[in-house]
């Protein structure tokens, strides 16, 4: 009943390419002879092979493979998804970033590879990375709103939010990490990274006291004016860049990762800076 009601269905609506999974290929036969004996014109059929997890098989939920709209609901963009999608089984020269109108223009299904296809989460986390970097400051500031929203804050009020967003875009795989990301420069963070804290934060009181000394008096929070403190710190305190800007990361972040650390400062309100510099004072001198 099946194969005769899938060729009725098919010739109805009609369909002249038929393009399915290479599951179905014991169908293929018996639904051919379905066409002939009912005088149809004949279909075009093509199977393609199927999407493989990384141990070679069937791809399962066991893979990390989720609905389409858990994948949305992460932040990843539709664009990136159907870029990800087509490159499963095919390909065009070593081009691995396709848009829409070229997927379109150049996919052919003879190019299909004959054998599985293996889903890639790490390939589909550098294709959105890719799509998502390609937006405009407006497009980007638009899309994150929400996952911001569920993360409790927004970037109306930020003093650069374009910025913000293009220097942190490439730090998350999806909307929903960036958004993680950029929370602590617009929200309080409740602890620090423990790692973090132990081994940047702790032993470097000097350095915490010498920002909190040189920003608490500047008027122009630009990162101009926080490259030269950086100078003069790295002058005055002897010290190796690293010690000088993992403390200060730690200290305004909760965390050490960030952008350059002159941006990372100018990112941050001047109230909130300082603050959050008087707060890892204390933190050092209770340990």
């Amino acid at each position: 009943t099946y194969h005769f009601c899938n060729v009725i269905d098919d010739n109805s609506q009609g369909v002249s390419h038929i393009i399915r999974g290479e599951d179905h290929l014991p169908n293929t036969p018996k639904q051919i002879q379905i066409v002939n004996a009912l005088g149809y014109k004949e279909f075009q059929y093509a199977h393609l092979p199927l999407v493989l997890g990384e141990d070679k098989k069937r791809l399962s939920k066991r893979h990390a493979a989720t609905d389409l709209m858990a994948y949305k609901n992460l932040g990843y963009l539709p664009e990136a998804v159907k870029n990800t999608l087509t490159r499963l089984g095919w390909s065009k020269g070593d081009k691995e970033i396709f848009t829409i109108s070229e997927i379109i223009n150049t996919f052919d299904i003879k190019d299909v590879s004959r054998s599985g296809a293996v889903f890639d989460i790490g390939k589909m986390n550098f294709v959105n990375q890719h799509h998502l970097s390609s937006l405009t400051d407006e497009e980007l500031i638009t899309l994150i709103k929400p996952f911001n929203e569920m993360n409790n804050f927004d970037l109306s009020n930020h003093h650069d939010p374009k910025k913000l967003i293009r220097l942190c875009v490439t730090s998350g795989n999806n909307l929903s990490e960036i958004s993680k990301f950029i929370q602590p420069f617009v929200n309080d963070f409740e602890n620090y990274n423990e790692d973090d804290l132990n081994k940047h934060l702790l032993e470097s009181g000097d350095v915490i006291d010498f920002f909190l000394s040189e920003l608490v008096g500047i008027d122009d929070w630009s990162e101009e004016s926080f490259e030269s403190v950086i100078n003069k710190a790295l002058e005055e305190l002897k010290l190796p860049m690293p010690k000088i800007g993992l403390p200060i990361r730690v200290a305004l972040l909760g965390r050490k990762n960030s952008p350059h650390l002159s941006s990372t400062i100018y990112l941050i309100a001047k109230e909130i800076a300082l603050s959050r510099l008087e707060k890892a004072k204390k933190v050092i001198s209770e340990h």
